[in-house]
């Protein structure tokens, strides 16, 4: 190699070297950053090699090629969730990619084992997954084909029971063996060697002393701080483990990992997660942005139900859901957030017409321990989003590729350069299109392969890993606007009312034209700046202003209507009246609705409203409310010619819709289930009476024991309307008995004791007696329960055996509605 490479420029004699050096430090794997980075170099210069031996290319290749293999055997460090899951009597040998869109998670197979592995952890050094076999006190390297090797052993222990490890962001494998509380750190990517162990201890700030027996089903290294581990402790008793104090179950907690540190293996309480949405977490793993996610169950032992992925503050414990997965019995888990992340979000989501430019903001980070200066990063833009501005102008440390970039719709850089442990923010100023539309879209960023290959941006503010940022550009609508109005100093001649909108949608320092019909004569359009989202339209003469129109002077097409009519009028010695009415009313209330005006000596009054509402009086009662009536009610005070208005907005909820239903019953003997069904959104429902019910704030209660009547549901809709809706339940008691005719009491197991049965409408048989042919009572029994036969008659009296015959019985039965009924007839005892 070295000769062809001087002879014939092949490559570098440093380059072979480098090589050289990459091919004797292959047992390490994925350190051979250096034939990846160099393949590409290499096969460049052999295109333009013509005259090259072809003993020298085929030795090359077969070198490139082992390389390649053995990199192959690696795991990319993409950041995604590794999860190992296994079911109840079943050895964890499968380890599988988290896929998540909205609530739903699915697992995609990553390898499967011939080992029963445990407490896994991703080494970004080397790219491998790292164990413990569960049969032995190995510790073993996984690789992605499915093959492992075992690269020591722990000599303190006689077999692994360890539901828990990771490996820091220095490829140092951490342990923790729960039959003495132990940890455990080896360096796995040099020579195989224990660094150091230390047995779990309460720190000081806990109040707790002594060991730290606690099961720990799985913990993760911060990405952040390496000699911070995460954990969490189950929060229901553990079968097998301790789970004590019961003061820190349910907790997250942190160990310390700092074997140089005085607190060095203390566990630390942090704080309590929620029990309505986790209980038990078997994997642990932080995301790219130090974000702490967990796989777990909110179904208790013994057999688990791990099927839930949630976000974890790693602060205050405050647990969000996520999404819901496959279910298992274990879970195990582990991620390499040691790697680059791209996230795109844009400033406003609901964009204008009349909004000028978009602004897009993008985050790429860079955890690893890593520069990097090949980066491909590429944005597309839709039709007519030019762009416009790049603050910073280079915020990758290149230029954008010719052809993309400032006066484009495309940015792209070429070779661009990431620091390691760093993060790049920046912003792409484009043009509003200013057409209606909703779009979604994703910028692109090449990295090494063993990176991932590719990774495409992500919006931080969903739940969906890896979705597009979308954006809705919307006709402009101030339909909604907030308008006030600052009234004339009087009604004669004078011109300085104010009549202002304020609406969310009105750009700071952009010009609009405004028109309307003042008492319905055209005035305008007026160029009016915004300020603080305010148009002001100043100058104002008393009357009545409608028609009001607004309209973006740089796209005519985009303009806006605010209905209404808004009155002028304040007159000289005339206050200003205020109108009073509540602001919103359901439909079903019994209450009444007043409207209210401020009285003012000498004033007469009138109101206009929804539907045609017309009223003289200061005060008024709506009687017969109906939907109607929602709208605004402008009343308006009148004295020597001169007014004063106001208005007030009312709006009427409608009442909730309900359908109550009884499930069928096929068998009567089973409990009644009452449940509803309503198209509108509920806020809160109750069922009554509670006491005679399964439970009072479900949707589908069952009907203890035999209670008919009537039950009641009371809802809340999102309007904080309550209302009440009844059902009556019926349930005809079938009354079926059955009396055998004889019976043999000679122990023999068959037909020893004679008793009544029947079905589930009796409650109890409240009496039993036994008379004989001479009408001598013989035995007697009380409260005994139904199709009990060994509560019934044994043929004794006294302890004494009756003789064979026919003997005369009488049965007092009461039902589950109350009534009684006496039985009576002869029954025949043989031998």
């Amino acid at each position: 190699l070295l000769q062809a490479s001087e002879t014939h420029a092949l490559i570098s004699r440093k380059d072979v070297f480098f090589l050289l050096a990459c091919n004797y430090s292959a047992f390490t794997l994925i350190k051979m950053f250096c034939p990846v980075l160099l393949l590409s170099k290499i096969t460049a210069r052999l295109k333009g090699l013509m005259q090259f031996k072809t003993a020298t290319l085929t030795i090359l290749f077969i070198f490139l090629n082992f390389q390649l293999h053995l990199l192959a055997q690696t795991f990319p460090c993409n950041g995604d969730f590794i999860i190992s899951l296994y079911t109840k009597g079943e050895p964890p040998t499968r380890s599988h990619e988290i896929n998540f869109n909205g609530n739903f998670v699915s697992f995609k197979e990553l390898v499967s084992s011939g080992v029963v592995f445990n407490s896994v952890g991703f080494n970004n050094r080397d790219g491998f997954l790292y164990a413990v076999d569960r049969f032995t006190t190995d510790i073993i390297r996984l690789k992605s084909d499915g093959s492992f090797e075992a690269i020591g052993k722990e000599e303190s222990i006689p077999i692994w029971t360890t539901g828990a490890g990771d490996v820091n962001k220095f490829g140092i494998y951490a342990v923790d063996e729960r039959t003495n509380f132990t940890l455990y750190f080896y360096d796995v990517t040099n020579d195989f060697q224990k660094i150091a162990e230390v047995q779990r201890t309460w720190h000081p700030s806990t109040g707790l002393t002594g060991i730290s027996e606690i099961p720990i089903d799985d913990f993760a290294f911060d990405p952040f701080d390496p000699t911070t581990i995460y954990t969490y402790q189950r929060a229901w008793p553990s079968g097998g483990f301790p789970n004590s104090p019961v003061s820190s179950q349910g907790h997250l907690l942190t160990i310390n990992a700092d074997y140089t540190s005085p607190e060095f293996g203390m566990t630390k309480v942090i704080a309590a997660t929620d029990p309505n949405i986790i209980i038990h977490i078997g994997a642990l793993f932080f995301d790219t942005s130090g974000d702490l996610y967990g796989y777990g169950s909110i179904v208790p032992g013994p057999v688990l139900q791990q099927k839930k992925l949630v976000r974890i503050n790693k602060t205050t414990g405050e647990t969000s859901f996520i999404g819901e997965g496959p279910k298992a019995s274990g879970a195990d888990g582990c991620s390499c957030p040691y790697t680059l992340f791209l996230e795109k979000t844009i400033a406003k989501e609901n964009i204008t017409c009349a909004d000028e430019f978009i602004q897009f903001d993008f985050k790429l980070g860079n955890n690893a321990e890593r520069y990097f200066d090949e980066l491909i990063f590429s944005d597309t833009f839709p039709p007519g989003m030019e762009i416009v501005e790049i603050i910073p102008a280079q915020p990758l440390h290149v230029a954008p590729s010719p052809g993309t970039g400032i006066g484009t719709e495309i940015l792209h850089y070429k070779n661009a350069k990431q620091e390691a442990n760093s993060i790049s923010t920046f912003s792409v100023i484009v043009k509003n299109p200013r057409e209606e539309q909703r779009f979604c879209n994703q910028a692109y960023l090449q990295v090494p392969a063993e990176f991932g290959g590719s990774i495409l941006s992500d919006d931080p503010t969903t739940n969906v890993f890896s979705d597009s940022s979308c954006i809705n550009i919307i006709e402009f609508d101030l339909s909604d606007s907030e308008i006030t109005i600052n009234q004339p100093v009087n009604c004669i001649s004078q011109s300085d009312g104010v009549l202002s909108i304020y609406s969310n949608q009105l750009t700071e320092d952009q010009i609009y034209a405004v028109s309307y019909l003042l008492d319905d004569v055209p005035q305008g359009p007026f160029l009016i700046k915004s300020d603080e989202g305010i148009l002001n339209i100043q100058g104002l003469p008393p009357g009545l202003y409608t028609g009001l129109c607004v309209k973006g002077v740089d796209n005519a097409s985009c303009s806006s209507q605010i209905p209404g009519t808004f009155g002028l009028f304040v007159p000289l010695g005339l206050e200003q009246i205020q109108a009073v009415a509540p602001s919103s009313y359901c439909i079903h209330d019994t209450s009444t609705i007043y409207l209210d005006a401020t009285q003012i000596e000498g004033a007469t009054y009138t109101w206009n409203g929804p539907n045609g509402f017309y009223a003289e009086s200061s005060l008024i009662q709506l009687e017969e409310i109906s939907l109607d009536y929602s709208g605004v009610f402008y009343v308006t005070a009148e004295r020597d010619s001169c007014f004063s208005i106001d208005s007030v907005y009312v709006e009427i909820f409608p009442a909730v819709i309900v359908d109550l239903s009884i499930t069928e019953q096929q068998d009567l003997c089973k409990p009644i289930q009452l449940s509803f069904q309503s198209d509108q959104s509920l806020q809160d429902y109750q069922w009554s009476p509670s006491e005679l019910l399964s439970c009072d704030e479900c949707p589908d209660p069952t009907i203890l024991g035999y209670n008919p009547g009537q039950y009641k549901l009371t809802t809340l809709d999102e309007n904080g309307c309550e209302s009440d809706h009844y059902i009556d339940v019926e349930s005809p008691l079938q009354k079926n008995h059955y009396i055998p005719s004889a019976f043999s009491p000679n122990g023999d197991g068959i037909n020893d004791k004679f008793t009544l049965f029947g079905n589930c409408s009796i409650e109890e048989i409240s009496l039993l007696q036994i008379y004989d042919r001479w009408g001598m009572l013989q035995y007697e029994a009380a409260s005994i329960e139904v199709n009990e036969e060994n509560d019934g008659w044994n043929g004794l009296s006294k302890d004494q055996k009756l003789n064979p015959g026919i003997y005369v019985y009488l049965f007092k039965i009461r039902y589950l509605d109350g009534s009684e009924e006496v039985l009576s007839g002869d029954v025949t005892l043989m031998k």
